[in-house]
């Protein structure tokens, strides 16, 4: 049987702890009570254990990270699609002047499809 998990103390692990969608609370439910745990103390060791089990583990995390270390590894594959949208986030100071020109800047991106062909352009390695 194939054991799965997720970083102990990330927001994917908070996720499926909150989720009331039935499936994601047997899954919750499962990893919880696994023996030995299947949480790891950061996505490089859920990595690594995907990587060490030869198959018999998955590691859920969010979909951003996924495609980046996808695209660096090429023993390591992502399934399925999306278990929520969660979009991305640009971290500031608190009250940081910048706010309201970067909020600005990043919806003019979006509006003008711009943001897609920079992450299209930018994301994916070159083999």
């Amino acid at each position: 049987k194939i054991k799965y998990g997720t970083y102990c103390c990330g927001s994917t692990n908070a996720f499926f702890q909150g989720s009331t969608i039935p499936t994601y609370q047997k899954l919750n439910a499962f990893m919880e009570s696994a023996k030995p745990s299947v949480y790891t103390s950061g996505n490089s060791q859920g990595l690594d254990r995907v990587l060490k089990e030869d198959g018999m583990y998955a590691f859920f995390m969010e979909a951003a990270a996924i495609e980046y270390h996808v695209e660096r590894k090429c023993d390591l594959k992502q399934l399925g699609g999306l278990l929520d949208s969660k979009g991305y986030g640009i971290a500031l100071p608190k009250d940081s002047p910048y706010t309201a020109a970067m909020s600005a800047g990043v919806l003019q991106l979006q509006e003008s499809g711009n943001l897609q062909e920079i992450n299209v352009k930018s994301w994916p390695l070159k083999r």
